[in-house]
């Protein structure tokens, strides 16, 4: 008896140091952070790239004041929470105790700031040309067409990523998206579709970890799920990422519930959900379908249920057909993309596409890179951990401590995005991976999720809080400073796009010329060269009375007034926005 109580107390005097480290550390990054708000030369991250604005903006002085408000608003935060317990385990017990009250509160939370980044700092805004495809498409559906009649004239005039074939424009994506988007049109609401199906994720993904740990195991990974700047920034955008990765994580949750209950549904629901997928981003479906379709082989052959394969196969093949229709309507070809793939974005030019082991390479040093730029001496620079890092490295130690052998499923999900879009380097956004791993981040997040499990579990419950809190509160602050940068960015698209309506009356034919002639010579567009100036380029369907040539397109006004007699044209040379 007498040893037992002794060692009771040696385990409740180790949790006490372990909870007062974990205190510690969190006062210390309070400390940190209010020392590099107060102190720090920021000057350092425009030479990063980090914030790759002209000091002669005359946005630039207020974007620079909110990275140390930033940092002393987080500090003040993190030394609050160090040093008042009752914040935190409120929170926690909350958790523990209803953890569907936590999660509803979680969930509402993340859709009023996503719903706010799309209509505040991402302005409602198709900015890149991928999202403006996704938009015009969604347009057309939303008229009952499927495609548009274009002269032949006005071909000079069609977008990247835009399919003239025989007088009838449309996008070169795949219809998914688009389609879902169509309702949002149709409602006047296309700003709240992503935020949604991000919600949707965000479920999906709690209800996934359930079927293997417990509800409050779970709401740790919606947090880490919803908090990162990767996933925020295209929640709030048009692009189609994120209903792949809904859709990829519906596959994996509806055959995770098929291996639970055997019930004939889940099988049918997951052909379903690999359909969709493959009418949204084929490549996507593919990295799903391959681990996905292996595991339920496994799963059906154990069970001596091999026929049963062809539920989901079946629902696959119905809605791959929808597609295969929808191109051949288009083209008059049954292929899975509507243009070629040798003269798409996958053709393969001098030392482009790079072998499997080299972009796995390359991503490491990535991040190498921005952990060492990003963790510099703690006065007199800027200190901001980019905790997005931590994910992908917490995911590696799931991978070696989850028994499970679900594990290679997700791993080898994340693998093949990796392998199949290994044409582009992995450097997109400024935290986890490019764009096209996005539908890979589900995995990720899972895995990550059953290794931080282990960890948080060796040092105690009370210790784990004030951990996981500090790495929430740096990686909330990366978040917001990562949305800040292109909120900047696109404001800089604004202005553009104002000075032209003003300098361009709506029936003239603009002529965009070559960004390079004079594009340095406005203190308020030296911002833009981190732009890509094809961005700012609307189709001409968008606005039917105005005709927009785009910057390489070689075409003098004398051919304008000769091809569009009832145009005048108007050249904008990108030099006309002065103070």
């Amino acid at each position: 008896m007498m040893n037992r109580h002794n060692a009771d107390k040696q385990s409740s005097a180790k949790d006490f140091r372990r909870e007062w480290a974990a205190r510690g550390f969190l006062i210390l990054t309070g400390v940190a952070l209010l020392a590099s708000g107060l102190f720090s030369d920021l000057g350092w991250l425009a030479e990063r790239g980090i914030a790759p604005f002209d000091p002669r903006h005359p946005a630039h002085e207020r974007y620079m004041a909110f990275f140390p408000g930033l940092l002393i608003i987080t500090g003040v935060l993190s030394l609050i929470l160090g040093t008042w317990r009752y914040p935190l385990f409120a929170l926690q017990r909350l958790a523990v105790e209803s953890p569907r009250k936590a999660l509803g509160g979680l969930l509402l939370l993340f859709l009023v700031i996503a719903g706010w980044i799309a209509h505040g700092p991402f302005r409602n805004y198709p900015f890149c040309m991928d999202e403006y495809n996704f938009f015009y498409q969604a347009q057309i559906f939303n008229e009952g067409r499927l495609f548009l009649e274009f002269p032949e004239k006005f071909s000079i005039f069609t977008e990247q990523y835009v399919i003239f074939d025989e007088g009838r424009l449309f996008s070169k994506y795949a219809p998914g998206f688009p389609l879902l988007l169509a309702i949002g049109v149709l409602f006047g609401l296309p700003g709240w579709v992503n935020p949604l199906l991000a919600l949707a994720t965000l479920v999906v993904l709690y209800c996934f970890i359930t079927t293997f740990i417990d509800r409050k195991t779970a709401l740790p990974a919606v947090v880490l799920m919803a908090s990162t700047p990767y996933f925020l920034g295209y929640s709030a955008s048009y692009f189609s990422q994120p209903l792949a990765l809904l859709l990829t994580a519906l596959g994996f949750y509806f055959l995770r519930q098929f291996q639970l209950t055997e019930q004939t549904r889940y099988l049918i629901l997951c052909g379903l959900a690999a359909g969709y997928a493959a009418m949204t981003r084929p490549l996507d479906a593919f990295c799903l379908m391959v681990p996905a379709g292996f595991y339920l082989l496994v799963i059906l052959y154990r069970k001596k249920q091999l026929p049963r394969v062809v539920y989901p196969l079946a629902a696959f093949s119905l809605l791959f057909g929808i597609f295969l229709t929808y191109n051949y309507l288009l083209t008059g070809r049954i292929s899975i993309a509507t243009y070629p793939i040798v003269e798409g974005e996958f053709k393969v030019v001098d030392r482009q596409a790079t072998s499997f082991i080299e972009n796995l390479l390359g991503i490491a040093e990535f991040y190498w890179i921005n952990a060492k730029e990003s963790l510099p001496p703690l006065f007199g620079k800027h200190f901001l951990l980019p905790t997005a890092i931590l994910t992908p490295l917490f995911a590696l130690v799931g991978v070696f401590r989850w028994k499970s052998g679900w594990k290679w499923v997700l791993l080898a999900n994340f693998a093949l995005l990796v392998l199949l879009y290994n044409f582009h380097p992995g450097t997109g956004w400024p935290q986890y991976g490019a764009r096209y791993y996005y539908s890979g981040y589900f995995a990720v997040v899972v895995l990550a999720v059953c290794g931080l499990r282990g960890i948080l579990n060796r040092i105690g419950t009370s210790a784990a809080v004030y951990a996981f809190a500090a790495m929430l509160l740096l990686h909330g602050a990366f978040s917001a400073t990562a949305i800040w940068q292109y909120e900047h960015r696109f404001e800089v698209v604004m202005d553009i796009w104002q000075d032209i309506e003003r300098a361009c009356p709506g029936e003239q034919t603009l002529v965009l010329l070559d960004k390079r002639s004079s594009l340095y010579r406005s203190p308020k567009l030296a911002a833009v060269r981190f732009v890509d100036l094809s961005d700012f380029h609307r189709n001409p369907f968008m606005d039917p009375s105005r005709l927009h040539l785009k910057h390489f397109r070689r075409l003098n006004p004398r051919e304008v007034r000769e091809n569009f007699p009832d145009h005048t044209p108007c050249i904008y040379r990108y030099d006309i926005l002065r103070e």
